[in-house]
């Protein structure tokens, strides 16, 4: 049998979400509680206790399936991993919602949309059916049973490295395939097989774009010229042109810095371009001084 936050005689659902929140470090409002409540009868059971079926590794935690859903030793452990996932920056609207203590009940979610491989974005479905588990108190979790919670990367080894890097790229293609029921779901199944390679064609295009390389060149030069100024400028005393050209590099290094940081606009294509662009916005600067 499915292992089940909602078979658990020794914890209730409400006592689960407050120690997850308390963890994280987020409100305890009732929106918040129900959540997460709602949250964890979307996902219906899994590994063990996991209510939220995270692939966070955990020291000792097993494998509940294929997709690296884990089985944590405790309860202690499965929160702390669960806290670590949802802190990461893929769920950044779920944490930004959990802080203002308004919950999940309204709207849709990119972060839920992530977490299920493309099964669910919102908690619309299973709101009323955690509405139940609210009026319970909430009861003190039982103490660790071994195994202990770690840290996000249960130690930082390659292995692990690597296990996170696939499931952060691949690890929704399975999720995605078993959800899909109906046109719809499969729809949303397609977009989740989608989601890794277009993350890759987000990063590949960056570097595709000639203004980057513009403004990367511009931080490494910048970086290089600041530095070797600073270093004239602390050496004034061993030659006479130090200071000149240490205030020469520095102010030169300083303006490179400043186009490595600020979007460069499309026309931007060559390093001539850049220079162009350059004398436009100082003689735009200097006419707007002089109230021309």
């Amino acid at each position: 049998m499915t292992w089940s936050l909602f078979s658990q005689g020794q914890v209730t659902p409400k006592s689960w979400a407050e120690s997850v929140l308390k963890a994280g470090g987020w409100p305890r409002t009732d929106a918040n509680i129900q959540s997460l409540i709602a949250w964890a009868l979307n996902e219906g059971g899994g590994g063990e206790f996991n209510p939220l079926n995270t692939t966070e590794p955990e020291p000792g935690a097993g494998s509940f399936n294929s997709v690296g859903v884990r089985n944590y030793k405790s309860w202690q452990q499965g929160i702390a991993a669960t806290v670590a996932t949802l802190q990461s920056s893929d769920y950044t609207d779920i944490t930004y919602s959990l802080s203002k203590g308004q919950g999940l009940e309204k709207g849709s979610y990119g972060g839920l949309y992530t977490w299920s491989g493309g099964g669910y974005s919102n908690v619309s479905g299973t709101w009323s059916g955690a509405a139940k588990y609210m009026a319970g108190n909430a009861v003190v979790l039982p103490a660790s049973a071994g195994g202990g919670g770690g840290g996000k990367g249960g130690g930082g080894s390659l292995g692990t490295w690597v296990s996170q890097l696939y499931n952060s790229l691949f690890g929704t293609v399975p999720t995605a395939l078993d959800q899909a029921s109906g046109v719809s779901d499969v729809a949303q199944a397609v977009t989740g097989l989608a989601a890794p390679f277009i993350k890759v064609a987000q990063f590949v295009d960056f570097f595709l774009v000639p203004a980057h390389w513009i403004r990367i060149a511009s931080g490494i030069g910048g970086g290089i010229l600041v530095l070797h100024g600073i270093s004239n400028l602390s050496r004034t005393g061993e030659g006479t042109g130090r200071l000149a050209f240490g205030i020469g590099e520095t102010g030169a290094g300083s303006i490179l810095l400043f186009v490595a940081f600020h979007n460069l606009p499309s026309t931007v294509q060559t390093f001539p371009d850049f220079l162009a662009h350059i004398q436009s916005e100082a003689q735009r600067v200097s006419q707007e001084g002089t109230g021309q």
